[in-house]
């Protein structure tokens, strides 16, 4: 299966039209009432919940033989709480609508159809691969192919929701507990869905300044100060926070 992008007979149009059909009243239902085309949002007490449809530049859908309108589905979990410590919150136009890549937890989704292409081809599955010769179509876990006549586009939308509805959902109800979102943050080293294609990431390693912060944070509206104590004594035995000690010092102003 090939994806001959100079010969679309669509466009993106084509995905946002499917994307309002077929999507986003299932999202309204569940609460994402707050939208553009291709992002929408959930907001709770304590989080935030971004479910985006990413498209290709020409540069990224020419290295996967794939059309500018086909599309991954990213999710995410802001917690504004992580935000605010970390100062994030003074450089977000609005907090209540981050982006996907500003969330502190991201999932990105495996699709349910299978798009087969040339499998003598697969070490072509990382877009880090730089190389002007042509490439065919390498079936990726993460991305759906839409094709250029726009013939598959119903199909592979519905299988998109399907998956948000079978597999993020559950994934952004469990962040969304901040006791579990804590223990993720601690011990979840994230997963990969293939060569060079993330799965889940959690702000960087275990042990990262980003985990700690996180931690941090989520320790102080927990109330849980003993967690937050131990935290905040690894932080300043951690080079990176004596010499940048802001998230530090608000961590600490929460300490009783």
């Amino acid at each position: 299966m090939t994806a001959d992008a100079s010969n679309a007979k669509i466009d993106s149009n084509a995905v946002n039209r499917a994307l309002r059909a077929l999507v986003w009243p299932d999202l309204d239902r569940l609460g994402f009432v707050r939208r553009t085309s291709r992002t929408a949002w959930r907001n709770g007490e304590a989080v935030t919940h971004v479910v985006n449809f990413q498209s290709f530049n020409r540069y990224l859908a020419d290295l996967m033989s794939a059309t500018t309108f086909s599309f991954s589905v990213n999710l995410g979990v802001f917690y504004p709480e992580i935000a605010n410590i970390s100062g994030m919150s003074a450089f977000l136009r609005d907090p209540g609508r981050p982006q996907e890549s500003h969330c502190q937890a991201r999932k990105h989704l495996a699709k349910g159809v299978a798009q087969p292409g040339d499998p003598s081809q697969g070490d072509r599955l990382n877009p880090r691969l730089d190389s002007a010769a042509p490439r065919d179509w390498v079936d990726r876990p993460d991305v759906w192919l839409v094709l250029a006549d726009g013939s598959n586009v119903d199909e592979v939308v519905r299988d998109a929701r399907d998956r948000i509805l079978a597999d993020g959902m559950p994934w952004l109800e469990r962040l969304s507990d901040l006791t579990e979102a804590r223990r993720h943050f601690a011990e979840v080293t994230g997963s990969t869905l293939g060569p060079g294609i993330v799965g889940e990431q959690y702000g960087g390693g275990l042990g990262s300044p980003n985990r700690l912060q996180f931690l941090g944070a989520l320790s102080a509206v927990l109330g849980d100060q003993a967690g937050l104590r131990a935290i905040v004594s690894t932080m300043r035995e951690t080079r990176y926070f004596v010499e940048h000690p802001a998230a530090l010092n608000r961590l600490m102003a929460r300490l009783d």
